[in-house]
């Protein structure tokens, strides 16, 4: 992600005096093809959106997304998730199982099933960790986004797993 902005000349270090577009539609089209599953394509979920074609999805999806967005703010998310790490902090130094101990809280992960950022693998071992924690996973091609809203299906899933944590 982080390559599609800054290999853009434009970029100058982060010392741009105009966004650099092609990094940030560079991203956009990296970002596109994780965010979303190969499933989701081949099922032609754009079209449902009013799309003739993938191009089209993508240029009038994901192209207006990165357009309002920062290069620098984007590298600085991409940062964050590169360095985020539960135990490390002065608290934990480091002991990130440790961390995920200490959550007692009543947990349920809720991942995609067919998230390529957070695999549901990923949401299974953390909370294989934590004490109140189960994992429910979200059957469904919306990738990264099915928990987002876009399909009415998975908010029903998540609004009943949300149900299930509050108090009777």
């Amino acid at each position: 992600m982080k390559q599609g902005i800054i290999n853009d000349p434009a970029w100058n270090n982060g010392d741009y005096d105009e966004q650099p577009w092609k990094g940030l539609t560079a991203k956009g089209r990296i970002w596109c093809s994780w965010a979303l599953t190969q499933d989701w394509y081949r099922a032609r979920m754009w079209a449902d959106m009013g799309y003739e074609t993938v191009e089209d999805y993508i240029t009038g999806e994901w192209d207006k997304i990165y357009y309002h967005r920062d290069a620098n703010d984007m590298l600085s998310l991409i940062a964050t998730w590169q360095a985020c790490d539960l135990g490390n902090n002065p608290i934990y130094n480091g002991d990130t199982a440790a961390a995920y101990r200490a959550i007692k809280a009543k947990t349920i992960l809720l991942p995609g099933s067919t998230d390529l950022y957070f695999p549901t693998a990923d949401n299974k071992a953390e909370a294989a960790l934590m004490p109140n924690a189960e994992v429910r996973e979200i059957k469904s091609i919306w990738a990264h986004y099915a928990a987002g809203g876009k399909s009415p299906e998975d908010t029903d899933f998540v609004n009943a797993a949300l149900k299930d944590l509050l108090p009777a």
